[in-house]
């Protein structure tokens, strides 16, 4: 049971890799005016099941992001990396969680793709926060969620300034050069995955504040904003390969990264 939860782990950050790079691509092509179609994983993996075999890929994308949910669980109660009950070690375990729950919603959204199941609005969160806006003191919990949104991004830069990824990495065996190119290609990725997350729990903030749902923003939307903005095609194309490279690192902890189940 240990060797399959492991083995699944390392697939499920294929995936990952996989979506990511995914959205990165879209988002370039944004930038270039080839396409119009949303930078985000629903829009990636709803082109993928257009394509022959399409569904069946889907259901192991599926299996393996329900797995990716089951580890970070794993990781979150069983603490197999020893973070502890400091509260550092607390936020990063809750952090665990947090990517569990997310890729489990994705999981959710694939499976309803493969048997023609409505997966329901993109617009969810703006659903959600708009529910809450309507209810009694709901606006303390849209800042509390924008709260853990920036506690997230500030731990992925954390991330990308201390390189602990990095550092426990089995790359020994790798020419300098190659180690070098990893420890660039973690930092940049982590710093863009902390942007797109700070911009989140900044907009989720501003909903709260205007009590106005349509503040909300997805990453599709963040990354809509930044290619308005003066030379937007330009930011627009660096930021997608800052996404592009934290998909390279989920590769590289696929293959590298030190799994442990307990």
């Amino acid at each position: 049971m240990k060797k399959t939860v492991q083995v699944m782990a390392r697939w499920s950050y294929v995936v990952k890799g996989f979506l990511f790079c995914g959205v990165a691509t879209f988002a370039a092509r944004m930038a270039l005016g080839l396409s119009r179609k949303e930078p985000n994983q629903r829009q990636v993996l709803e082109t993928l099941f257009s394509q022959p075999l399409g569904r069946f890929v889907l259901v192991l994308i599926a299996l393996a992001l329900s797995a990716h949910t089951v580890w970070r669980v794993v990781e979150t109660i069983e603490d197999p990396y020893q973070k502890g009950k400091s509260p550092g070690g607390l936020l990063h375990r809750f952090t665990y969680l947090l990517s569990g729950i997310t890729y489990g919603s994705l999981a959710v959204t694939t499976f309803k793709l493969v048997f023609g199941i409505q997966a329901g609005s993109e617009n969810s969160k703006q659903l959600w926060v708009a529910q809450l806006l309507h209810r009694d003191g709901g606006e303390w919990l849209v800042v509390t969620a924008g709260a853990i949104m920036l506690t997230w991004a500030l731990v992925q830069l954390k991330k990308a300034i201390t390189q602990g990824l990095y550092k426990s990495l089995r790359i020994d065996e790798l020419a300098y050069f190659w180690r070098a190119l990893i420890r660039l290609i973690g930092a940049v990725g982590f710093i863009t995955q902390s942007a797109i997350l700070a911009g989140m729990g900044y907009y989720l903030f501003r909903a709260a504040w205007m009590k106005n749902p349509r503040y909300v923003k997805s990453i599709d939307d963040l990354l809509e904003l930044v290619g308005r903005l003066p030379n937007g095609s330009n930011w627009l194309l660096l930021l997608a390969g800052g996404i592009f490279l934290f998909g390279l690192f989920m590769f590289i902890m696929a293959r590298y990264f030190p799994l442990k189940v307990a």
